[in-house]
């Protein structure tokens, strides 16, 4: 196995990879394979979103200008149209990556990777947010109705897939850990933290507020809570790969501004690039 120094940028991806893995990797029914300098992640069902390739975080990461990027992402191409399912392929860039079509894919989106030494965090105040870790049928529902309104698929979808894997994700030592932040009793907010047993990285992923609860300060309030606990669990280090919005939030909790990330997009042409 190579070693990669862990720079904050390899922090992030090894994080983001293993968090966006896990499902698949619990699940026989779905696949994970290498190709080439990228790991793809096939979801069987209809939640697409698990359909991914992400950067080997035991490999340098990629440059995305490369020739052999361009064949890795034609490799991935051609694994996702034997699969027949549209997907997303990850990479951490400089200031700017190839547009979409130069790789063959139909779109392409631009993030932030963000990282934290725990001990700098700012935390912000509880704002009368009540947090609790997702343990129940019930609140694994509440979870998807959430985050189907900031993903892609209908909450059916996100419910129907979080029960079959309920077993391995309600375990009290899972490495990923659903939270619910409450107002009033009724479920304002969600996140997820990832760590792995013995790891000292959390990932932050799945920050979602209701529309009837935004602008109250609940999102930088649940991540404070869910930060401290991280912190309380040995963890010291947070990283993320944020939207526009929420990279500005977590400024405000003391997180850096790393690498952009570029996420394209293949939608359903299964033929391949465009």
């Amino acid at each position: 196995m190579n070693h990669v120094p862990a720079s904050p940028d390899q922090v992030i991806a090894a994080n983001f990879l293993a968090s966006y893995t896990w499902f698949q990797r619990h699940n026989p029914a779905c696949t994970v394979r290498a190709v080439g300098s990228m790991v793809c992640a096939h979801a069987s069902g209809s939640l697409t979103d698990f359909n991914v390739a992400l950067p080997d975080a035991e490999r340098p990461l990629p440059d995305p200008f490369s020739e052999s990027f361009r064949r890795n992402c034609a490799a991935v191409r051609d694994f996702f149209a034997q699969q027949r399912v549209p997907f997303s392929c990850w990479i951490p860039g400089r200031p700017e990556a190839p547009v979409a079509a130069d790789l063959g894919f139909s779109g392409r989106l631009v993030y932030t990777g963000q990282y934290l030494e725990l001990r700098n965090a700012r935390f912000a105040p509880t704002a009368g947010l009540t947090v609790r870790r997702v343990a129940s049928l019930e609140d694994l529902e509440a979870f998807a109705d959430l985050i189907a309104i900031g993903w892609s698929m209908p909450p059916e979808a996100y419910r129907a897939f979080f029960s079959a894997q309920a077993a391995c994700l309600l375990t009290p030592g899972a490495a990923k850990q659903f939270f619910l932040g409450l107002a009033g009793g009724r479920p304002a907010c969600c996140m997820e933290l990832f760590g792995q047993a013995g790891a000292k990285v959390a990932g932050i992923y799945y920050v979602t507020t209701h529309p009837d609860f935004r602008r109250q300060g609940f999102a930088a309030a649940l991540q404070s809570q869910v930060l401290r606990l991280a912190l309380s669990q040995g963890r010291e280090t947070a990283v993320v790969v944020s939207e526009p919005d929420e990279c500005r939030l977590l400024g405000r909790l003391g997180f850096v501004d790393c690498s952009p990330w570029f996420e394209y997009i293949q939608a359903p042409d299964f033929a391949g690039g465009v």
